[in-house]
């Protein structure tokens, strides 16, 4: 073993290596990336589950990721089953 003399011990010696920030950048700019593609893939399942399941519920919340939907529906659907349920007045012809 060298005993090392003052000067040697002094000299700088670096940039040579991957540094922790390097790494650091390149793994939120590769989060950043896989995050956009989720929320778009998200975003779009939401909107055809949505499409889909419409008409079948009186209030429906759909949420995916990020994405969102509510949908109350109730008021409309009373509406529609009164109407079918309505019986037509008798006509009177007497």
């Amino acid at each position: 073993m060298e005993k090392l003399s003052i000067a040697k011990s002094r000299e700088i010696v670096g940039g040579k290596g991957i540094t922790g920030a390097l790494l650091g950048g390149v793994g939120s700019v590769t989060k950043s990336i896989s995050d956009f593609f989720s929320n778009t893939v998200g975003t779009i399942a939401t909107t055809v589950f949505t499409a889909i399941s419409l008409n079948k519920s009186d209030k429906l919340e759909s949420k995916i990721g990020n994405s969102t939907f509510k949908l109350d529906n109730s008021a409309s659907n009373k509406a529609l089953i009164e109407a079918e349920n309505k019986v037509p007045n008798v006509v009177n012809l007497f």
